[in-house]
């Protein structure tokens, strides 16, 4: 998925499906006090917005395939945030796929 995700809207005219994360200086303290929290303080989180959806890719050195940390993450980041949240956490130099690969490219580092 290297070219960007697009929808085409009313009129013919294509809408870029993926945007700026815009999360409130609170909920950005939040979201990446929840990340250290499960994660340490070495975690990288990246924020872009996929249509409603807030997409997060989490760099974590030295975490293990099938950690389920990252459920308990998300199920935290639900008590406050109001739009669903979609998560992947990969070690640094892994292959990233879908929507964690476009937060990772075109995200914003919270």
């Amino acid at each position: 998925m290297d070219r960007d995700a697009t929808d085409e809207g009313a009129g013919g005219r294509a809408v870029d499906a993926f945007s700026p994360a815009r999360l409130s200086e609170a909920d950005r303290a939040f979201v990446r006090e929840t990340v250290e929290r499960f994660f340490g303080p070495e975690a990288a989180v990246h924020a872009i917005r996929y249509f409603e959806q807030l997409v997060l890719h989490v760099v974590v050195p030295g975490i293990e395939p099938g950690d389920s940390r990252k459920y308990d993450c998300v199920g935290v980041l639900y008590t406050r945030l109001d739009h669903s949240v979609l998560m992947s956490v990969e070690r640094p130099n892994w292959p990233v796929h879908g929507p964690g690969r476009i937060a990772l490219r075109r995200g914003e580092l919270l």
